[in-house]
């Protein structure tokens, strides 16, 4: 516009020159005032994500250091209910996904206050560090925890089955009890010979079908015993028992 209107008025170069001038001054004005507008809005929104962090970041942490002081169960292998112990892993399983997503989120902070450009960095910079010290002291703690969970998982679950085996040499012993009563036979009836030997030969089968059921369940038995031995700790008395 302005060199056409030169154009048909030449003796208004100099004025539009000039306006020209202005014109691209202000524009450039214009345009480090909207830059500085977007890095205020900018500085402001990350300081505010990073104070939203931060805290969100420091009440896990103290929520999280309230639990691991809880001290573990205490109770006798053969009163842990086996659900719940389960339950506690899966809960603890997902302490660990949270710490390991705070650990995410501490390296976000870090990268924003290492950024030149973030003015915040001075004042950030400390907090995000101990932050990231609180967390790490985190990490060891976590994992006992987990291992002595999965831990008192195994105890549970060894005891378990020994329970099921004690049970089954119960009901065996009764059984086996039960045929040697049949063996007593009434010496005021007059029994034949023949009787008495197919007596005896039923009760041989039946021993020597629970002879075999036994055997085949010895190796079982003795390896679970040397599991419950192993996990049950030295003031364990229960599982020697």
């Amino acid at each position: 516009v302005g060199r056409k209107l030169t154009e048909v008025y030449p003796h208004l170069e100099n004025d539009v020159k000039n306006r020209l001038e202005r014109l691209h001054t202000r524009w450039e004005e214009l345009v480090d005032l909207v830059q500085h507008i977007v890095n205020v809005v900018s500085q402001d929104n990350r300081e505010k994500l990073m104070k939203e962090a931060i805290h969100k970041t420091a009440t896990w942490l103290n929520v999280m250091n309230v639990q691991l002081e809880k001290p573990d169960s205490k109770l006798p292998v053969d009163q842990i209910d086996m659900t719940t112990l389960q339950t506690q892993i899966k809960e603890h399983n997902k302490r660990i996904k949270d710490y390991m997503d705070r650990k995410a989120v501490i390296n976000v902070l870090k990268s924003q206050v290492n950024d030149p450009n973030f003015s915040q960095n001075k004042e950030f910079a400390p907090i995000v560090n101990d932050l990231e010290r609180k967390l790490l002291a985190l990490d060891e703690p976590l994992n006992q925890k987990l291992t002595n969970l999965q831990h008192l998982e195994t105890s549970t679950q060894h005891f378990v089955e020994l329970t099921v085996e004690g049970a089954w040499i119960r009901e065996k012993s009764q059984q086996v009890e039960n045929l040697s009563k049949t063996l007593e036979l009434d010496p005021q009836k007059d029994y034949q010979i023949g009787q008495r030997l197919m007596v005896i030969h039923r009760l041989e089968r039946q021993l020597k079908s629970h002879i075999l059921e036994a055997n085949n369940r010895r190796p079982r038995v003795k390896a679970l015993c040397k599991k419950v031995i192993f996990c049950s700790g030295k003031n364990e008395r229960l599982y020697l028992q």
